[in-house]
């Protein structure tokens, strides 16, 4: 009876979350470890997701220290960063990028912000 309302079934489920509602699914589905899988250190560790699509796929995470992260990303050549409002795909280099957010989401944000002054 617990498993009516989980996952797709569920009426809040959404196809393509955002990134931090992705990220926080993933957080409670996966295990964390007590030391990076790569390295055998006792540090803190950051979700990694293996491909270059961001999905709900469990086999396509993993638990990474900073450092290991960071080369994994450099090996894949991923030099991409998404959106954490609307997951759509940004840039550092592209001048756009603030706090994490695309163009879009940072002009409506600060838009906002001008209104409340």
């Amino acid at each position: 009876m617990k498993d009516i309302n989980l996952g797709s079934k569920n009426g809040n489920w959404v196809d393509n979350p955002t990134y931090i509602a992705l990220h926080s699914y993933i957080r409670r589905k996966i295990i964390k470890p007590k030391k990076c899988p790569k390295c055998n250190k006792y540090r803190k560790l950051q979700l990694s997701c293996k491909g270059h699509k961001y999905t709900r796929d469990l086999k396509q995470w993993e638990y990474l220290c900073q450092s290991c992260h960071k080369i994994k990303d450099k090996q894949i050549g991923r030099k991409q960063y998404f959106c954490k409002i609307c997951s759509k795909l940004i840039s550092y280099t592209s001048g756009k990028f603030g706090r994490g957010r695309c163009g879009s989401c940072a002009k409506s944000i600060d838009q906002k912000d001008k209104r409340r002054e």
